[in-house]
């Protein structure tokens, strides 16, 4: 009889195992930290829709918006497409974050914040080449 973490859905949201010892390590570190930013993200907004309940409709489209990203980047990743998905994860994450600032009336300083953690997440993810792209990326934005 299987059980509960044996289910295709189970199967499907755990750490992808590739056929290279290198590439599974870069797919399970890309898969940490996609689902654990998300899960920061989904908890911190929904905290602030209930500390502010005229704005749950934005802060809930923010999270709907990471958590679709964070699955397209789960199955490429799965697919091994690692690098593909760390590119899409670190360049997504830039463009959800200015378009829902540029809807509240522009970047402010608060933004800066979180353009700084996606330099990083692109420097351990992808290089230096990923951190330099992701603040043309940023400074762009």
């Amino acid at each position: 009889m299987a059980t509960a973490l044996q289910s295709p859905v189970f199967r499907w949201f755990a750490p992808p195992r590739l056929a290279a010892l290198e590439s599974t390590r870069r797919a399970r570190a890309l898969w940490r930290v996609s689902w654990s930013f998300f899960a920061v993200i989904a908890v911190l907004l929904t905290a602030l829709s209930l500390a502010t309940p005229q704005l749950i409709a934005r802060r809930l489209a923010s999270i709907v918006l990471v958590g679709l990203l964070v699955a397209v980047l789960h199955f490429l990743n799965r697919r091994g497409r690692t690098s593909l998905a760390s590119w899409i994860f670190v360049l997504g994450l830039t463009a959800i974050v200015t378009q829902r600032a540029c809807q509240t009336g522009g970047v402010q300083s608060s933004i800066s914040l979180f353009y700084m953690m996606f330099v990083l997440l692109g420097a351990g993810l992808l290089g230096i080449r990923g951190s330099v792209i992701t603040a043309l990326a940023c400074v762009a934005s």
